[in-house]
């Protein structure tokens, strides 16, 4: 059993998703979350999901190339692509005139994006219903 199963980690992100505030009214809908903002709350409801993925939380300057925010966007990813997933929808963010972004954890430490390089940055929300 693959540990995307075996941790049910998709339930725990549509957890992470559903308990995002916003006006249900604003013509915007519901915010999307970057891999990074759903790694950090995951880490926090679930302080063991690091070390069960065998993974670190990953960011800029960690030299990890299979980190739990890499792990969040490429499964996600690759999940509504093949559509096993039906009510996530991704999105991208463009890098133009972006040189970092900063995260919290929740210790209050920061995590700087090792994507701010890249193109385009992925982000993902529950599809409203």
């Amino acid at each position: 059993m693959a540990k995307w199963e075996q941790y049910d980690v998709e339930s725990k992100i549509k957890e992470v998703l559903s308990d995002v505030r916003f006006d249900p009214a604003h013509h915007f809908r519901r915010p999307f979350l970057t891999p990074y903002q759903i790694a950090i709350e995951l880490t926090y409801r679930h302080p063991t999901i690091c070390e069960d993925l065998g993974m670190e939380l990953g960011g800029a300057g960690t030299g990890l190339q299979n980190s739990l925010t890499q792990y969040i966007a490429q499964r996600l990813s690759a999940r509504i692509k093949s559509g096993d997933i039906r009510n996530i929808e991704g999105a991208f963010i463009s890098n133009m005139h972006l040189t970092d972004m900063v995260f919290k954890d929740s210790e209050g430490l920061e995590i700087h994006s090792s994507n701010t390089d890249q193109d385009t940055l992925s982000m993902f929300r529950l599809r409203q219903v």
